[in-house]
């Protein structure tokens, strides 16, 4: 459950090729029950959405500012001070991006599952029409299916100086959601290494959420690294919506909600790691009393190994060496 520390919106005006001006909200709001509806929709809405980047707060202080900020909340606890010195340094960034465009800046902190965070995004309005009475009215209303540009900031993670507590939106052209990145200090530097690793290990996680036979989920890999070779080939970046419309075309929220989770999900814009792709490669022999099916992962593990012409098994499973018991 969510619980509101502070909440405001200022008003961020810009048009393409144009520099922003900001018209700053008189005072925060007072948290209600509406308030804690729409930071729930729009923290579900945020945690679905694909395209993400991870990272860090970069450690040049003087081009990386948001640190310093909320370090400075945190002493003096002066939440509309810290909103107001956000927006100076939103419009700073955003005037380099000539692309850039403004709407309504929310600034959020709440805590959720005793974890401290700090959300902001830019939401814009839409038209929506409603039907009552035999009458048809006009409404204006926050779009929340499509967000542009959001960050999140684990403040709890940040303390404790882990690696990875701040996430972004990168969208569809991350080139201009490149200053929001920099607004949020965030240094995203991503080693594709880690990242084909951290895939690897949410297929399999991916497979057996879906229940998926051992043949079945062999099957998938192989899609998995036939497609992510090509990749390679192509030196294509990583899209995280482009490769769950292709792997799993029937559903594929199923597989960008494992893939893009706030904690354990991956960064788009990486090419694949071509070594690390080969644990998914699978080994296959069958005679007509056994069958043995293995993939490279379990060789890097150390589960299966050989000895002069022999395929050894480590921990295998109880059901396997039943084989082998005298009753």
């Amino acid at each position: 459950m969510i619980t509101i520390q502070n909440i405001i919106y200022h008003i961020f005006e810009k048009e393409q090729q144009e520099k922003g001006s900001i018209d700053l909200n008189p005072s925060a709001l007072t948290p209600d029950e509406h308030h804690i509806e729409f930071l729930t929709l729009l923290t579900e809405k945020y945690a679905k959405q694909a395209g993400k980047g991870f990272g860090h707060f970069g450690a040049d202080v003087d081009v990386y500012k948001m640190p310093t900020l909320l370090t400075d909340y945190l002493s003096d606890d002066d939440f509309y001070r810290l909103s107001e010195r956000m927006m100076n340094i939103l419009k700073d960034e955003a005037d380099n991006e000539t692309f850039a465009t403004g709407g309504k800046a929310f600034i959020c902190e709440y805590t959720e599952s005793d974890t401290h965070f700090v959300l902001i995004t830019i939401l814009t309005d839409h038209t929506t029409f409603g039907a009552n009475d035999w009458q048809l009215s006009k409404t204006q209303s926050l779009d929340l299916e499509r967000l542009k540009y959001a960050g999140r900031i684990n403040i709890d993670k940040w303390q404790a100086g882990e690696e990875r507590y701040i996430s972004f939106l990168k969208g569809k052209q991350a080139e201009i959601s490149r200053y929001f990145k920099h607004f949020l200090g965030c240094d995203d530097t991503i080693i594709a290494k880690t990242e084909t690793a951290k895939l690897l290990v949410l297929i399999d996680t991916f497979i057996e959420s879906q229940e998926m036979s051992f043949d079945e989920g062999q099957s998938f890999k192989e899609e998995v690294q036939t497609y992510l070779k090509g990749l390679i080939d192509n030196k294509t970046e990583f899209n995280t919506q482009s490769f769950a419309n292709h792997l799993y075309p029937n559903e594929p929220p199923l597989l960008i909600d494992v893939l893009s989770d706030l904690d354990t999900g991956i960064s788009d814009g990486f090419i694949p790691d071509n070594k690390v792709i080969q644990r998914l490669s699978t080994y296959t022999a069958k005679t007509k009393d056994w069958r043995f099916s293995f993939n490279n992962q379990a060789i890097t593990n150390g589960e299966i190994t050989h000895d002069n012409g022999k395929i050894i098994i480590k921990n295998p499973t109880d059901e396997l060496l039943k084989a082998f018991s005298s009753e």
